[in-house]
């Protein structure tokens, strides 16, 4: 018979996944608008570096932290212990 989960638990991951989204939806935001800021920026060099560095330390560099953190549960990306 298949473990059915206890509703506290599933209420739990339910929680856990909702976190997950909103962590998610912020960078993309950051990444979202910064791309729609490069359009404008395009003939100024400065202000195009500026915004690619933001788009990369507060979008994507926290999207892969993230992603890196969520590593810790999945045993197939788990270091073996020689």
């Amino acid at each position: 018979m298949e473990d059915v989960p206890h509703p506290a638990n599933l209420d739990a991951v339910q929680q856990r996944l909702r976190q997950l989204a909103h962590d998610l939806r912020s960078p993309l935001t950051v990444i979202s608008m910064g791309l729609e800021a490069l359009q404008h920026a395009r003939k100024d060099d400065q202000e195009f570096r500026t915004l690619c560095d933001m788009i990369e330390q507060q979008g994507i560099a926290v999207l892969q932290a993230k992603l890196e953190s969520l590593d810790a549960f999945d045993p197939s990306k788990a270091e073996s212990n020689p």
